[in-house]
């Protein structure tokens, strides 16, 4: 772990992983693909993640506004950590599906048992409109169709009874928290526990959000701010190592520092047991 790198101005790291962000899209982009649909959103999920990281690095300076005749800096603390909650659950997902089994078969099944629940989700939404109408009409063909191939598979024939009507009626296929699916990702069990609990309570109206942001003064806040970004970082870190191991080709773009800067990040993220001290 290079120390060095991980104390790092925000703006640099912001830029580092910008970089590398923009040329491991570039390398892959245009590749042909064998499993369209499933090899397509392997890149798709990256841009997401990208958009949503490119977001927070727009906001996280905050803006000036006027009270009381005084100009003020107000941070943007729960749309960053909103933001970063996004980031987060993009990179549990798309390392449950694409990079946390080497079983094919398995790799299949969580692909489309996603891609089913999607749809599922989709016909939940009323419209009027005739085109979309239709459109929903094809999908919920494409529900059936999917689920008649996944029950032939072994991983829908592990689950319990009850998983099976609840994989059927709801399209849910797994029993993992998002918590869970970051532990797996390479955070440190304790630490993606309590970074995804403090995230989510910014990304709710509930009491807990109210309370801690009514008592945050601008330099807690900013202080609170950075060890969320250091969870970006790291998540980052570990999308990049983890995308590189599908697309070969990215290692060549790397420099040996820029390996080190990445691996110097996912080791923070397996090391740290308590996000409020760190680095």
């Amino acid at each position: 772990m290079n120390l060095e790198y991980l104390r790092l101005k925000e703006e640099l790291v912001f830029n580092w992983f910008e970089t590398l962000f923009i040329g491991s899209i570039e390398k892959v982009v245009g590749k042909k693909i064998d499993k369209v649909r499933l090899d397509y959103y392997k890149q798709e999920f990256i841009k997401r993640f990208f958009v949503h990281f490119l977001s927070v690095k727009k906001l996280y300076s905050g803006v000036e506004i006027t009270y009381n005749k005084k100009r003020n800096q107000l941070l943007l603390l729960s749309a960053v950590l909103t933001l970063i909650r996004s980031c987060l659950e993009n990179l549990s997902t798309f390392n449950y599906i694409y990079t946390d089994t080497q079983d094919f078969e398995e790799l299949e099944y969580r692909f489309w048992s996603w891609w089913r629940e999607g749809l599922i989700n989709r016909q939940r939404y009323y419209t009027e409109d005739e085109e979309s109408k239709k459109k929903q009409a094809i999908e919920k063909e494409q529900i059936e169709d999917i689920y008649n191939k996944m029950v032939k598979t072994k991983c829908f024939n592990q689950l319990s009874k009850k998983q099976k009507e609840k994989y059927k009626k709801y399209g849910k296929w797994h029993d993992l928290s998002y918590k869970g699916l970051l532990s797996k990702t390479g955070f440190s069990d304790v630490f993606a526990n309590n970074i995804y609990n403090y995230l989510s309570s910014y990304s709710h109206p509930t009491s807990t959000r109210l309370l801690q942001t009514s008592q945050l003064d601008y330099a807690t806040a900013a202080n609170m701010q950075k060890i969320m970004i250091n969870a970006l970082f790291i998540a980052s870190a570990l999308y990049l190592h983890k995308y590189k191991r599908l697309f070969k080709e990215i290692e060549s773009i790397l420099s040996d520092k820029d390996k080190v800067f990445i691996d110097s990040w996912c080791e923070l993220g397996e090391k740290i047991l308590n996000p409020i001290n760190t680095i």
